[in-house]
């Protein structure tokens, strides 16, 4: 199975950057992977502060996707933003996720590069 990571386009080649465009899989904006992110964010951390950071990166996604069904507008770490739609049953909204400023910056400004096996 091929592996990829992302480089930002502007440290590449124009030869580099139309290859990479030929075999490069499009960026996904679907769900966080919080596991991915609490060790992306702790790479030297020991296991208990990698859980206790995934427990509150979670509650900070709940308190925003809360925030959202009463009415407000909130972000969670830029990387989604939580949007009241319309009014729902019991004076809450519906919430609409989009993607936050830092993953349109990663679809923007970054692409796929394979690496070699």
């Amino acid at each position: 199975m091929k592996k990829y990571r992302l480089i930002r386009k502007d440290t590449l080649t124009p030869e580099q950057l139309a290859a990479a465009r030929a075999v490069a899989p499009p960026i996904e904006l679907g769900d966080c992977d919080l596991d991915a992110l609490a060790d992306w964010l702790l790479p030297d951390g020991s296991r208990k502060a990698r859980k206790a950071l995934k427990e509150k990166l979670e509650d900070d996604m709940a308190a925003a996707l809360e925030s959202a069904m009463r009415g407000a507008r909130a972000s969670f770490m830029d990387i989604y933003e939580y949007v009241p739609t319309r009014p729902d049953i019991g004076g809450t909204f519906q919430v609409q996720r989009i993607p936050g400023p830092l993953l349109r910056e990663i679809q923007t400004n970054f692409i796929y590069v394979e690496i070699p096996p």
